[in-house]
């Protein structure tokens, strides 16, 4: 009977230690860890956390306290658990292969089997709080955390080799994902500063490996992110610049890019095309607006969304403001005189820059309240001028001062809630001067003087937002 049964008991143990070796672990499953106790306890909840990327002993002269290094598993390979030594103290190692069974190399050539769960179970081959845990469920990421209730607390080779092994396909690794859009046109005054955006669901990312293929001299790589910066030492392009990122297993690429360096001062042409628009809209816009008055609106906005007509550094602009008008309106009433010749103006600007040097350029000005009084009255006006023209900018382009000329035409409306005074509707042809006196990242200071009319002038203050990455000097 004893023999019949240590017979039975050598099957069993055969057979389940072919079983163990069944159990493939991918790269989402196998994890280094801290562990809470140190040791689990049956019954009790048992904590593995701050899962990295497992370690590999490499000097095996001390198995307890040997060189240890973090390894990967790759697409096509497994980890696994195996039984060394089959006595009742079993003695497992966690070994590497290939998709087939092939070994690939011996990851820890010794450890005991801790706290066997659903969840999965907790390989120690050395002492201290960490361990290597290997989880029943495909999908961790690193720096997870897990409590579990184990079953057991140091596993006997009965416990392990009963143990219902995780039966998930082998988990391929996802690659990382780098992307983002750098400068490609700056001035020799501008710095050059891009951090690609980079994200991979199962490698930390400060375990990545950032490289770059033709950095120019004067810009400085950070391996560490991925970012570069610099200060342009010399006018030309700089192409083919390719920032690399790699979690070991895969490496993936951002699109080369071509970084051009250009004085601020010198004139970026625009298309005859684009002036020819331009020019075409405006004459139409204001022969059609002298017929037809109530088509003034319409047309203006028409003129805005003007996307594809020209060739480089196209950005859209908004932008508020407020000042003072200049008004001088003939006054037709009997006893009636200006009382001023000034009001507080709120301006509103919009456009759209088809290169450093010419943009089209909208603003909305209203005049609130602008008073007419007699002995005992008064008559308030209103005026509202829309305006579409040309922005250009002839002149050097410094830091903290851009000069700019405007012309264009504008949509003349003044009402009043006097009888006494007509409304007036009115195309003008409008121009005026201005500059741009500070700006930081994509935010500018302007100032303008606009001659609306022979009987309207404004003087305004506005701050500008430029939907754009690129420096735009002329704004």
């Amino acid at each position: 009977m004893g023999k019949l049964l240590l017979l039975m008991v050598c099957i069993v143990s055969g057979f389940v230690n072919a079983a163990s070796g069944d159990g493939k672990y991918g790269s989402a499953q196998v994890f280094n860890v801290s562990r809470t106790p140190a040791f689990p306890v049956k019954g009790a909840d048992f904590t593995v956390d701050r899962m990295s990327l497992p370690y590999e002993l490499i000097d095996s002269s001390d198995p307890f306290f040997g060189i240890n290094e973090r390894y990967t598993i790759g697409t096509g390979q497994y980890a696994t658990i195996e039984d060394i030594d089959n006595t009742d103290d079993c003695d497992y190692r966690i070994v590497l292969k290939e998709d087939d069974g092939t070994l690939i190399r011996v990851l820890q050539p010794n450890g005991s089997v801790y706290g066997l769960g659903d969840e999965g179970f907790l390989h120690v081959s050395e002492p201290g709080g960490i361990g290597t845990f290997f989880a029943n469920d495909v999908g961790y990421n690193l720096d997870d955390s897990l409590t579990y209730t184990p079953d057991t607390e140091k596993a006997t080779c009965i416990e392990f080799e009963s143990y219902e092994l995780n039966s998930t396909p082998i988990y391929n690794p996802y690659a990382p994902n780098i992307s983002g859009t750098p400068q490609t046109i700056i001035t020799l005054s501008t710095e050059f500063s891009f951090k690609p955006t980079v994200t991979d669901s199962d490698t930390a990312l400060s375990a990545l490996n950032f490289s770059i293929k033709n950095k120019p001299d004067w810009m400085t790589f950070i391996a560490a992110t991925g970012e570069l910066y610099g200060m342009p030492t010399g006018l030309g392009t700089y192409s083919d610049i390719e920032i690399i990122v790699s979690d070991g297993t895969f490496t993936v690429s951002l699109s080369p890019f071509s970084v051009t360096v250009v004085d601020g001062s010198i004139e970026t042409s625009v298309s005859g095309g684009s002036m020819s628009v331009i020019s075409i809209l405006l004459g139409v816009m204001v022969a059609v607006v002298r017929r037809r008055k109530q088509f003034a609106m319409p047309l203006l906005l028409a003129m805005l969304p003007m996307k594809g007509v020209a060739a480089e550094n196209q950005n859209w602009y908004l932008g508020v403001g407020g000042g003072v008008a200049k008004v001088k309106p003939e006054v037709n009433v009997v006893d009636y005189e200006r009382d001023k010749d000034s009001s507080p103006v709120l301006m509103l600007n919009a456009g759209y820059c088809f290169t450093e040097k010419y943009c089209l350029d909208a603003k909305y000005t209203h005049v609130n309240n602008f008073e007419i009084a007699s002995s005992n009255d008064s008559i308030y006006l209103d005026y509202h001028v829309t305006s579409v023209g040309v922005k250009y900018t002839p002149f050097l382009q410094l830091d903290y001062f851009t000069p700019y000329v405007i012309a264009g035409a504008s949509y003349f409306n003044v009402n009043s809630a006097s009888s006494l005074v007509e409304t007036e509707e009115d195309v003008r042809f409008s121009y005026g001067i201005g500059a741009k006196v500070y700006e930081k990242d994509n935010v500018a200071l302007l100032i303008d003087a606009m001659r609306h009319a022979k009987d309207l002038s404004s003087f305004t203050l506005s701050v500008q937002y430029n939907f754009s990455n690129e420096s735009a000097e002329n704004r």
